[in-house]
């Protein structure tokens, strides 16, 4: 599932397809997934977007080598400077809502926002895969 989870998502957020590490895939082998195949989906798009380490992430550790791809130029805020406003929106949206575990009220309020919105941004992106806390 990693790799094809890595595919869709890099080709559908245009980005170039990361080369996992061997540490990244042994930490998704052997972590447990309690919220299934769509937290494994969510885990990878993020490690996608923000060009962390899914070990990283899963274990909250450093990892000493980050995933390998041709990094684009950087904005200050972290994003690809050639990627849309929208890109850009929906990965700090998925950022905050992740931070959150999954609760959108609470990264509602984060982002300054209604609940309704962030619902109605999951469902234009297809992406309903943070349960409704």
């Amino acid at each position: 599932m990693v790799p094809f989870f890595t595919r869709i998502l890099a080709k559908e957020l245009g980005i170039e397809e990361p080369k996992w590490a061997h540490q990244d895939i042994q930490a998704l082998m052997g972590y447990n997934w309690p919220g299934n195949i769509r937290e494994l989906r969510n885990l990878i798009e993020r490690s996608i977007l923000l060009r962390q380490s899914p070990a990283s992430q899963l274990l909250g550790i450093e990892v000493a080598q980050p995933i390998s791809v041709d990094t684009p130029e950087l904005g200050e805020e972290g994003y690809p400077l050639e990627w849309s406003l929208k890109e850009v929106e929906k990965a700090h949206i998925l950022s905050v809502v992740e931070k959150h575990q999954g609760n959108k009220s609470a990264a509602a309020r984060d982002l300054g926002v209604a609940r309704k919105t962030l619902e109605r941004k999951f469902k234009e992106w297809g992406n309903e895969s943070y349960p409704c806390v």
